[in-house]
């Protein structure tokens, strides 16, 4: 299991790359489950004010977005998922915020 760290909000979200773990939140007091219906993700990036994350076993090609500003809204305005090229077998093995560029 290998694990994988992002902050935003002063908070630090922490996925790792098990099938069973979901998503956690730590906020410098306490750590709990990230809020709202996240996927099951392995690894993730903060990028201009926005949670991206991929690694999700079940979608391997998948990139979900969290709303603007939320890193717990994967399901409300402004989130959602793109696939990329989910047909040819490849899958999204990692995430990089630089340079203004994801």
């Amino acid at each position: 299991m290998m694990p994988w760290y992002a902050v935003m909000n002063d908070t630090l979200i922490i996925a790792s790359s098990s099938n069973t773990d979901v998503p956690l939140t730590y906020d410098q007091t306490s750590v709990g489950n990230l809020g709202g219906t996240p996927p099951n993700f392995a690894f993730h990036v903060e990028h201009k004010d926005r949670m991206f994350a991929a690694g999700d076993k079940a979608n391997p090609s998948r990139l979900y977005y969290a709303a603007l500003g939320n890193p717990a809204d994967w399901t409300g305005a402004g989130s959602g998922s793109i696939d990329v090229f989910s047909d040819d077998g490849d899958r999204l093995t990692g995430l990089r915020s630089q340079n203004e560029e994801l």
